[in-house]
């Protein structure tokens, strides 16, 4: 009796997750073909922008990025370099680029000021007061730029009357970033879609910190990155609040227009995950417990149903269990299989979605222990509190 309720209640579970994973694959699809789109041109506004490069130990990337920059077909900027205390060759490599630029500046950050900021705050922040363009665009170091990109851009901008724009970057996968990005993708693209950041009425908002584009009066107006300085996931707060000054702020695909590496070891995989969910768990633990409820039935338990469904099929030849196995693993396969298509990696890595799942479900624990230890989160080699 006993055993059939327990069977009868898992087949129930096996029919929701169905549900479940069939709303998102068709939520995914759906709400991809409504992402703006952003047309390449070489031809833009005249006006004078101030690009604000923010880095720490950047020396293996900057080339790139000042490379890329050089030759963009817009050309009317000055290029702020803000050196977040590295300890690298990241200044050095920018100096080379000194006479390759009609101005450029660069801003040696040795310490943070005080205890309240975080690092890359600091640095946008100093990066602004050294500004003399009323448009403002902040990006990493780690970005490489298209010829059409910047033109591209701000011909965008000033079409659509807009304050802020920020574009979603082409991301290069490699080793343990191929297993964990996948799944972090998908997560973020169903709970922070950019169809939603552009929805007026809905508040959910963030920036990418690869392509910021923003009006220096709207960005002194929400309080430049000093409102926002003890924010560890400051692209987060920034979109917020942007969102609610009511200000006109577009997240548009960048079309291949800019491209960045993802990081590669599973030890800064796990840091980026731990810095992307302490930001949405920090004022309220029970979030964290939810997630972590939530991520564990929809994306773990869903393989002990398979692997039992599977025993009971070849034990006993069920039609129904069959149907039911071949249709959830096909609905979960296929919606990581469509993450994992988008970002150009091999549909080999289907296979490893257990294990990002698992990871990120670790990196949910860990956030939460250390938010009720009241335990620093580690970031770029240096430690914040949640």
């Amino acid at each position: 009796m006993i055993n059939n309720i327990i069977q009868f209640s898992l087949k129930i579970f096996q029919i929701l997750l169905i549900f479940f994973w069939g709303t998102i694959l068709y939520y995914r699809i759906t709400d991809e073909k409504k992402i703006p789109q952003i047309r390449y041109s070489k031809h833009s506004i005249k006006e004078a922008i101030t690009i604000i490069i923010t880095g720490r130990n950047e020396g293996k990337n900057i080339k790139k990025l000042l490379d890329s920059l050089k030759n963009q077909y817009y050309k009317n900027f000055e290029v702020i370099f803000v050196d977040d205390a590295s300890n690298d060759n990241t200044v050095s490599e920018v100096e080379k680029f000194l006479d390759k630029f009609s101005k450029i500046k660069i801003i040696k950050i040795k310490n943070i000021a005080n205890n309240n900021w975080v690092g890359k705050n600091w640095a946008c922040y100093n990066g602004f007061k050294a500004s003399t363009n009323n448009i403002l665009l902040f990006t990493d170091a780690d970005i490489v730029y298209r010829k059409e990109t910047i033109s591209s851009a701000l011909k965008y901008f000033k079409k659509n009357n807009l304050e802020a724009l920020t574009l979603i970057p082409k991301i290069n996968t490699k080793k343990w970033s191929k297993i964990i990005l996948p799944t972090l993708k998908l997560i973020m693209m169903t709970l922070y879609s950019p169809n939603q950041v552009n929805n007026k009425l809905n508040k959910k908002a963030y920036v990418y910190g690869s392509f910021f584009l923003i009006n220096k009066q709207a960005y002194i107006k929400i309080g430049t990155h000093k409102a926002v300085k003890n924010e560890i996931v400051e692209d987060k707060a920034i979109g917020e609040l942007i969102k609610s000054n009511q200000m006109n702020l577009k997240m548009v695909s960048g079309n291949n227009l800019i491209n960045t590496n993802w990081k590669e070891g599973l030890q800064e995989n796990q840091e980026t995950l731990e810095r992307i969910i302490s930001s949405a768990i920090k004022n309220n633990i029970l979030n964290g417990f939810g997630f972590t409820i939530l991520a564990f039935f929809t994306m773990i338990f869903p393989y002990l149903i398979i692997i039992n469904t599977l025993n009971s099929v070849l034990s006993n030849n069920i039609n129904l269990d069959i149907l039911i196995l071949i249709i959830l693993t096909s609905l979960m396969l296929a919606t990581f299989g469509y993450e994992i298509k988008k970002l150009n990696i091999n549909l080999i890595f289907i296979l490893t979605q257990p294990i990002s799942s698992l990871l990120f479900i670790i990196a949910l624990i860990s956030v939460i222990k250390k938010t009720i230890r009241k335990e620093e989160i580690t970031w770029k080699n240096r430690s914040y509190k949640i």
